[in-house]
Order: structure tokens, then C-alpha cells, then sequence
């Protein structure tokens, strides 16, 4: 097991009715509350493993919440569990890209700390909370877990270097998966189930290159989730007229090491659907670190 596990990544959302969306999607509400640090009214949103923060930004105190009033992407910070808090404050502590430290707090799923990285031209928020076993969960949502959360920047390494400095180093077998129909080339952080993945455009006006400019800066643009069963989600999510950018699920193919491979089958919600997040369902097939030695 790593001593790192993903628990769950926010997105702040004009009325936190929209948790009635995640609801009708198959994610359950397991948190109702205040986030300390980002000062806004919150729920939380489970699958079998990891979740999804809605903030409420109109309650946020916190400028990082605030400044995504209007945006087209909504997405904010990503929360990790840790084997030891104080071992990894000191790790925030010697990094050369923290920008903000804050004192312990207690987060929606305990005792945590949330940091500030310096990305370029951009800031990403991480929290991370003390205990394995402080897992977002519910063993009765329609999704097996959060596969992944994604990222851009304008150079991988404007991310993955922040984030080896305060917790796990990128999977460097894993990377440099090239996917042609997004116009990008990855990086991968893996923590058991789930990654991380930086994403690096290719080309100045392909699809990668739009999700930047369109957030303005690095930083997440997407969460995925793996359904139990996806035909059964896509004839769930069309009876309650959710918006889908596709109505069946597509296949993703990723080129590895000059080969091609079909890495998922993946259909995209569309983030007005969400309250601003970006939300792909995918079945996994074949990822870049299943292929590699």
C-alpha cells in the first residue's frame, strides 16, 4: 500500500443543490459541513473509494474559492491521505514551492493541513489528512471509486515537480502516454487505484490546449470515475436528463512507447451539468503502467 492515498478533490459550485446531480449519477452524500480552511459551506460525495467536495462559493471566505466565481472550470484543490501529519508538514516545510502552510486543522474526514503550491502561473491547493483509514467511502454508490483526477499545464513539470516535493514521485515507467485526440503527452503519479496525471499540450490549439485556456492557468481540469456498471450509468444519467457531451461511451486510445493502445472506454459530463466540474466516467482497459516492464 502507499503511504499516500487519494481521498477526494473539490469543486466550488454556485448552490449546493446541485449535489442532487452526483446523487442521480450514483456518488452519496456522506458529509454535510464547513471546510475550515476555504471557509465555505460544503457536502461531500462518495463512490466505493475516494470522492467529490462540493464548496459552496457564495459562503467562501477564502480568495482561492472566491476567484472562481464566473469561471467556466470550477475544480480546486485535491485532498490526500498521509501514515503521519507532523512527517509531512515537515516535508511542506523544506519544499521550495509552498507558497501557503497552514496550521492543523480538522477537515471533513480529520485531523489535516492544506498547502499552497507554486505551479508557474498558477497555484494548486492540496490537503492532506492524518490516517489510512480516513477513506471517503460508501459501498453503495453506483461507482467503484475515483480513478483519477487530471491536470494541465503549459510543461508537466510546472506540476509534477511541486507535487514530488511534498508527497510521491511521478511513476516515471508510466508516463509520456500520448493521447492524439487530446493533443497531449502525460505524467503519472499512482497511489494504489488511483493517479494523478499532468497533462502537457501538444499542440497550440488542440483539445489539452483549449482545457488551459479556458481555465486560464494550470491546475485540475477533470475527475474520473469508474461506474459498476456503465451501461447501467448511461441509461441512469439519460433518464434524469443529465448533459452528456456524448451520448455512449467512446474509446480512448493512448500511444505508448510507439505503439497504440485502447486505454478506456469514457463518456464525458458535461461541467454545466455538475456546477463546473468536468467529470469523465470511464471503464479502464489498458493504462501506460499495465503495458511497461
Amino acid at each position: 500500500m502507499s503511504k499516500y492515498l487519494f481521498n477526494y478533490s473539490s469543486v466550488a459550485v454556485d448552490d449546493l443543490a446541485v449535489a442532487r446531480v452526483y446523487e442521480q449519477i450514483g456518488l452519496k452524500k456522506v458529509w454535510e459541513g464547513v471546510h475550515p480552511v476555504f471557509g465555505a459551506n460544503a457536502v461531500m460525495m462518495a463512490t466505493g473509494k475516494g470522492g467529490t467536495l462540493l464548496l459552496d462559493l457564495p459562503s467562501a471566505s477564502h480568495p482561492a474559492v472566491k476567484r472562481l466565481a464566473g469561471s467556466k472550470e470550477r475544480n480546486l484543490h485535491i485532498a490526500l491521505l498521509c501514515e503521519d501529519l507532523a512527517a509531512q508538514r515537515e516535508r511542506c516545510r523544506q519544499s521550495r514551492f509552498v507558497k501557503t502552510l497552514t496550521d492543523d486543522f480538522e477537515g471533513p474526514t480529520g485531523r489535516s493541513l492544506a498547502v499552497e503550491l507554486d505551479i508557474g502561473s498558477g497555484s494548486l491547493w492540496m490537503e492532506f489528512t492524518e490516517g489510512l483509514d480516513r477513506l471517503v467511502s460508501d459501498t453503495g454508490s453506483g461507482f467503484e471509486c475515483v480513478d483519477s483526477v487530471a491536470m494541465v499545464a503549459r510543461s508537466r513539470r510546472d506540476i509534477i515537480e511541486p507535487i514530488e516535493s511534498v508527497s510521491l514521485p511521478r511513476n516515471t515507467a508510466a508516463g509520456d502516454g500520448y493521447f492524439k485526440v487530446l493533443d497531449a503527452i502525460n505524467d503519472i503519479v499512482v497511489m494504489d487505484w488511483h493517479y494523478l496525471e499532468v497533462n502537457e499540450p501538444t499542440r497550440d490549439k488542440g483539445v489539452m490546449a483549449n482545457f488551459l485556456d479556458r481555465m486560464g492557468g494550470p491546475g485540475v481540469f477533470g475527475v474520473n470515475y469508474v461506474p459498476k456498471n456503465m451501461k447501467e450509468f448511461v441509461e441512469t444519467a439519460k433518464r434524469f436528463s443529465i448533459d452528456m457531451n456524448t451520448q455512449e461511451p467512446i474509446q480512448l486510445m493512448v500511444e505508448v512507447r510507439g505503439k497504440e493502445y485502447g486505454c478506456a472506454e469514457i463518456i464525458t459530463v458535461n461541467p454545466r451539468a455538475t456546477g463546473g466540474a468536468r467529470v469523465f466516467v470511464l471503464r479502464p482497459l489498458q493504462y501506460p503502467w499495465q503495458l511497461v516492464a
